[in-house]
């Protein structure tokens, strides 16, 4: 046993206490399940029985008297359990010390050393001391001050005091955290289940959103990404590389290539077989086994029907190779329409089931499929049980990005997937530069999920106070588009004013460079037609009225070169980008195509 410093770890404790943010906390079901055995068979404290509810728990002592805490207790007791373990460990050395002592011989030398009329004599257990641990030992027996002591060590229940003093509590009304924490302390399989397993109840925050331009994590507006490009730009690496960014193993990628003669959900996401000598069965998927493994990544714990989620998730990436080489609408189809029912509220995630609890009753081998799904471990329990009670959904940590070609050889997208998506350009976005092969200049910035589904006042103020500056560049964009097929309805307003936090823009230049990238994703990938289509009534085509347009609303980097931020790409060192106005090189390429073969799409 090494002694640390007592008076260090007391400061530490102190100064975490006092920066603890109070929030409602659920505690792990295995942790509860075991506390209340715990109870049952030891009774520690006088602590008899436990009945708990969401938040808060009744403890009956071996008196017949209640105690109602706060779950909240059970957290700090957990933070603070370090400490009374240390302390333990001290009372140890000091009973191994003056072995053979009684209760009396330990008190009379415990005060002895606190009035500071005893020093250390030659004790064989205490000479073994290295010098700096005799030091702190001293501290420990004479200067409670120090370490927030105030019984003398000799009393079983000298471990209180420095306890609350720690964790900044006060006494008369906060005992028994103290107790909790000692408790901890002295069951380490007790602890185990509730160290760093507890789920806290936040409200999502603007900094847990949004991260600076400064080459940190940047959260994509939507988790199903396009990337289209032609072949060898290297979409697919950049896949798996944003993976690798979180974890060298790229344990968090997975790559789906598409096959030309899918066309039904069962391709992806697999499906029930009544052929094999066993029963019904379900075959699965490399997709459903990759979505279920997001899944119990970033759960935290389960209570009742409520998933809690891990602060700080791992993205998993999914990459559908050559997505577009069998209809989308079709595979796709069940994807597509639960991708719809995601939604976060108050910090927490919900999402409708793509594949149903129904199918799990229609297995005859539920425990062989569970071990298909990589759930057969003890910790899988409580997700494996939600699974078969409500179906499994798209986990929150899920990107699925899409690679595409549009040539001959591929399928189109329809605006349904389109307007489900977060479209790239790979040319335009990562382009490739052959002079900086050996030597690139610049690099892609890691990419993570989004935690929103749609933005209140007070998360947009800092960036476009009540979005009054997006709305009205919407405006002036769907006014143009209105009574074409392309006219945007209340999604893609929805949709910017996420881009605008998820990007979090500083001044005007960045919230037009979140404009621009809008555009680029969201609206120009779905014009496309002939110029009968592409005509507009003033006999100008819609493409003109979009240049009028935006020459206005982009009055910051119309006609400057690289005056906006590419808020994607950094450069080797993590500075900021400049770069063109992007939309408008691809409307002018748009406008030259029409005019050339009478016909124009965003596609590359």
């Amino acid at each position: 046993m090494s002694l640390i410093d007592l008076h260090l770890l007391h400061n530490e404790l102190l100064t975490k206490a006092k920066s603890w943010d109070f929030q409602d906390i659920v505690l792990p079901e295995n942790f509860r399940v075991a506390y209340e055995q715990y109870l049952s068979e030891y009774a520690p404290s006088g602590y008899h029985s436990i009945v708990w509810t969401r938040h808060s728990a009744k403890i009956r002592t071996s008196s017949g008297k209640f105690i109602y805490a706060t779950n909240y207790w059970f957290y700090i007791a957990s933070e603070l359990a370090k400490f009374a373990k240390v302390l333990n460990e001290y009372k140890a050395l000091f009973l191994d010390a003056y072995k053979g002592k009684d209760s009396n011989g330990l008190k009379e030398i415990a005060t002895s050393f606190r009035e500071g009329d005893k020093a250390f004599e030659s004790n064989k257990v205490l000479n073994a001391l290295t010098d700096k641990e005799k030091g702190y030992f001293h501290v420990f027996m004479s200067e409670y001050s120090q370490w927030g002591g105030g019984k003398t060590i000799d009393r079983n229940d000298f471990y209180v005091s420095p306890i609350l003093k720690s964790g900044n509590l006060l006494a008369e009304t906060q005992a028994g955290v103290a107790e909790i924490a000692y408790q901890l302390a002295n069951n380490e399989g007790l602890w185990e289940h509730l160290r760093d397993k507890v789920s806290i109840s936040r409200p999502i925050k603007i900094e847990q959103i949004n991260k600076s331009w400064s080459g940190e994590t940047i959260r994509v507006p939507k988790s199903f990404i396009l990337l289209a490009g032609l072949s060898g730009t290297g979409k697919t690496r950049f896949v798996k590389q944003q993976a690798e960014r979180f974890r060298q193993d790229a344990s968090n990628y997975c790559i789906v290539p598409v096959r030309p003669d899918w066309h039904e959900p069962s391709d992806l996401l697999g499906y029930i077989s009544r052929l094999g000598s066993h029963g019904t069965e379900y075959i699965v998927t490399d997709f459903l086994v990759f979505l279920v493994a997001a899944w119990k990544d970033i759960t935290l714990s389960i209570i009742g029907d409520e998933v809690h989620y891990k602060e700080n998730g791992v993205p998993y990436w999914l990459c559908l190779d050559e997505m577009n080489l069998a209809p989308v609408e079709q595979y796709f189809a069940d994807y597509l329409a639960i991708i719809e029912t995601r939604y976060w509220k108050d910090g927490q995630y919900y999402c409708d089931a793509l594949l149903s609890a129904g199918v799990f009753r229609q297995v005859a081998d539920v425990a062989g499929l569970r071990v298909k799904l990589n759930l057969e471990g003890e910790d899988d329990n409580a997700l494996w049980e939600h699974f078969l009670a409500k179906g499994i959904g798209i986990p929150p940590n899920l990107i699925v990005a899409g690679t595409v070609n549009m040539d001959e050889t591929t399928h189109g997208f329809s605006r349904k997937v389109i307007d489900r998506a977060f479209t790239l350009d790979f040319g335009e976005f990562f382009p490739n530069n052959y002079q900086t092969y050996f030597e690139p200049k610049t690099q892609a910035k890691t990419l993570s999920f989004s935690v929103l589904s749609q933005v209140d006042t007070a998360m947009i103020a800092a960036y476009d106070a009540n979005g009054i500056k997006s709305i009205e560049f919407l405006e002036a964009v769907n006014a143009v588009l209105k009574e074409s097929p392309f006219e945007l309805a209340y999604r893609a307003l929805n949709e910017l004013l996420i881009a605008v936090v998820c990007f979090g823009p500083r001044n005007a230049i960045e919230l037009q460079a979140v404009w621009d990238d809008f555009l680029m994703t969201k609206v120009l990938p779905r014009i496309e037609g002939d110029s009968e289509k592409l005509q507009d009534r003033d006999d100008g085509s819609l493409l003109d009225k979009l240049v009028a347009v935006l020459s206005d609303q982009f009055n910051e980097m119309w006609d400057v070169d690289n005056a906006r931020p590419d808020l994607l790409r950094e450069d080797i060192e993590g500075k900021v980008l400049k770069i063109p106005c992007r939309s408008k090189k691809k409307i002018n390429w748009m406008q030259g195509r029409l005019s050339s073969n009478g016909f124009t799409s965003f596609w590359p």
